[in-house]
């Protein structure tokens, strides 16, 4: 029983170090991102999730929550798409599809608090410049698109 639990405890620290190994190659960019993003009239967090590595690029998952303001309007957004980026070392193109709900913040009077509107699901379609260092945390995105006509992001990658 003690060989056992020794020869379980060496695989489980081997098999540790070797994924680690990969997590933290300086050849691919980092699985897990975290960014705010400041687009035309538009502030949100995003979080951006590796889901594949092909030979030629990236596919990440984006998921976002934030705030659009139009015209004297304020509401509320919450948005889901894929990115697909290309490059190998720090200069990257991407592109993001996917989709967003739209809704606006409503007040009807100083007694009654108001509520979140009925909103609108809208198509995201965006093309941009992503810097990132492969294995480096530091991330910098610039595009144009449906989203928020442009938009200027920074954040750092988790793991």
């Amino acid at each position: 029983m003690k060989k056992l639990l020794i020869f379980g405890f060496f695989l489980f620290i081997s098999i540790t170090s070797f994924s680690q190994d990969d997590r933290y190659s300086q050849d691919v960019l980092r699985s897990q991102t975290i960014y705010a993003n400041l687009g035309f009239l538009s502030l949100d967090l995003n979080y951006e999730h590796k889901l594949m590595t092909f030979d030629n690029g990236y596919l990440f998952g984006r998921f976002g929550l934030g705030y659009w303001v139009d015209w004297a309007i304020l509401g509320g957004n919450a948005k889901f798409s894929l990115s697909y980026i290309t490059g190998k070392k720090n200069s990257h193109l991407e592109f993001d599809l996917g989709a967003r709900y739209k809704g606006e913040f409503v007040h009807s009077d100083f007694i009654d608090t108001g509520g979140f509107s009925q909103g609108d699901m809208l198509p995201i379609v965006n093309v941009g410049y992503r810097f990132q260092k492969p294995g480096r945390p530091f991330v910098f995105r610039i595009g144009i698109g449906t989203e928020s006509i442009f938009y200027l992001s920074i954040g750092t990658s988790i793991i």
